[in-house]
């Protein structure tokens, strides 16, 4: 178990994500938000209670810094339901729900193209390799995310 002391996981920043990609969630007694430490032994074999911080693509082009959480070990079909990603814009987040959360306005895609500044053409598919970070989660572990609610 890491003994750091948990830091809000809205306080990082893309320094930390190059220096950490893997980030365990920890609650502090002190703390107002989500908690987190960093996991200093990369790869990890199991995404659980962690999010994955990596550079995506989006579909114009543009790289950014995202935090990624929702990995199924294996299932990339089942993956690509789960995934919910918050992109790091400036000194702002802007959190894509999973394929559950796109009625939601504020967290669909139409809602992070928005907050982007983009049509959803310039921003989806989002493409995402966490291969360094995460093992054993196979063909899961890289993919894209469509902003489409996909039958599988």
């Amino acid at each position: 178990m890491n003994t750091e002391q948990p830091r809000d996981i809205g306080s990082l920043t893309e320094t930390d994500f190059q220096r950490y990609r893997v980030w365990e969630f920890q609650p502090a007694d002190n703390q107002d938000g989500i908690g987190v430490v960093p996991v200093h032994d990369c790869p990890v074999s199991s995404a659980i209670e962690r999010i994955i911080a990596t550079q995506v693509k989006l579909a114009n082009g543009q790289i950014l810094w995202a935090t990624i959480q929702g990995f199924v070990r294996g299932d990339r079909s089942e993956t690509q339901r789960n995934l919910s990603l918050s992109l790091l814009w400036g000194d702002r987040r802007i959190f894509l729900g999973d394929t559950n959360m796109y009625s939601i306005a504020e967290y669909s895609p139409t809602g992070v193209a928005a907050k982007l500044g983009l049509t959803l053409q310039e921003v989806f598919p989002i493409y995402f390799d966490v291969r360094e970070s995460l093992s054993d989660y196979g063909e899961a572990a890289y993919g894209r995310v469509t902003g489409q609610i996909e039958e599988g």
